[in-house]
C-alpha cells in the first residue's frame, strides 16, 4: 500500500506538471523544496494528559503560481511529511478504572499533510507591498505508534480534513528577494479518530478498531517566509483546538463492557521550513 509520504509527492509532482499551463498568461511558477524541524506541545486538559513532540528532519515541498506583477492570480499546493518521537506524561487505566501515574519518553509518531488553496490579489501598497486573499483545503493524518515501543499503548491515529481562509502581505526586494507573512484561520470540516485498543493484547487482543468522531475544532497558523535567490527559510506557529468525541461502548469476550472516547486536546506548534526555490 502506497504510503503517505509517497502519496503527498505524487500529488505535488502531478500539480507541478499542471500549473505550467497558466505559466504562459502572465504568472510565476515557484518551487519549493526543503526540510522541516518543529517543537509541538500537546494537552488532553479534561484527563491531564500531555505530550512533547520533536520532529526533525522532516520533508516539505510547496508549488506556487504568483500573479503578484499584475495583481490576479495566486495559488499553491503544499506537502508536509515529518517523523519523529514524543515524551508521554499522564497514566494508564484498566477495566475498573483505577489509574497508575505513567511517563515515557522516545515514543514514535509520524504525521503528514497536504494542502491546496486559491486566491487573488486585492490590493496594492506603496513600497512595493501587496495583499491577497485566499481560501481552500488542508488534510492532515497523524499515526501514534507508541504501542511499537510499550504495549501499554495501543495504535492511534487521525485523520482530519480543515476549511483554509488566508490572507498574505508580502514586499519584493529586488528582482528574487521577498518577505512575506501569512495568516491563516482553519475551521474543522472533518475529524476522525481511530483507536486500536488490540495492540495491546491480552483480553483486547480480538477487539475491532474504534473510530470516532470529533464535532468540531479550529486551526490558526501564521508564518513568515523570507526568500533569497534560491534559499527560503520560514519561521511558522500553528495551534490546534478539537471537540471531544462522544463515550462508545465496547464489550470484551468476558463479558466485560467500557466505554471510550477521544478528549478534548489542544496543541501548539512551533517550527522551521528551509530550503532551495527554483
Amino acid at each position: 500500500m502506497m504510503s503517505m509520504k509517497h502519496k503527498l509527492l505524487t500529488i505535488l509532482y502531478c500539480v507541478a506538471f499542471a500549473l505550467p499551463a497558466r505559466a504562459a498568461h502572465g504568472g510565476a511558477l515557484g518551487f519549493y523544496l526543503g526540510t522541516n524541524m518543529s517543537r509541538l506541545n500537546y494537552r488532553e486538559p479534561d484527563i491531564n494528559i500531555s505530550h512533547r513532540d520533536s520532529y526533525v528532519p522532516g520533508f516539505t515541498a510547496r508549488v506556487v503560481f504568483d500573479q503578484a506583477e499584475t495583481m490576479a492570480f495566486y495559488g499553491y499546493m503544499a506537502g508536509k511529511y515529518q517523523s519523529g518521537t514524543y515524551s508521554y506524561q499522564g497514566y494508564s487505566q484498566n477495566l475498573a478504572g483505577v489509574r497508575t501515574r505513567l511517563a515515557m519518553s522516545d515514543l514514535p509518531k509520524t504525521q503528514s499533510e497536504t494542502e491546496l488553496a486559491f486566491g487573488h490579489y486585492v490590493w496594492s501598497f506603496p513600497a512595493d507591498i501587496r495583499l491577497k486573499l485566499f481560501g481552500g483545503i488542508q488534510y492532515e493524518h497523524i499515526d501514534d505508534q507508541a504501542y511499537t515501543v510499550n504495549r501499554m499503548f495501543y495504535g492511534r491515529t487521525r485523520d482530519s480534513w480543515f476549511g483554509v481562509i488566508g490572507m498574505g502581505v508580502n514586499k519584493k526586494i529586488g528582482d528574487r528577494r521577498q518577505v512575506e507573512l501569512m495568516l491563516k484561520a482553519k475551521p474543522v470540516i472533518a475529524s476522525w479518530h481511530e483507536a486500536n485498543l488490540s495492540d495491546t493484547g491480552g483480553v483486547y487482543a480480538d477487539m475491532p478498531a474504534i473510530r470516532q468522531r470529533q464535532p468540531n475544532g479550529f486551526r490558526f497558523g501564521a508564518s513568515v517566509n523570507y526568500q533569497d535567490k534560491y534559499f527560503w527559510f520560514e519561521p511558522y506557529l500553528v495551534t490546534t483546538n478539537l471537540a471531544a468525541t462522544r463515550p462508545d461502548k465496547f464489550c470484551l469476550a468476558q463479558n466485560v463492557c467500557g466505554t471510550i472516547h477521544e478528549p478534548s486536546n489542544t496543541s501548539l506548534e512551533m517550527g522551521m521550513n528551509m530550503g532551495i526555490y527554483f
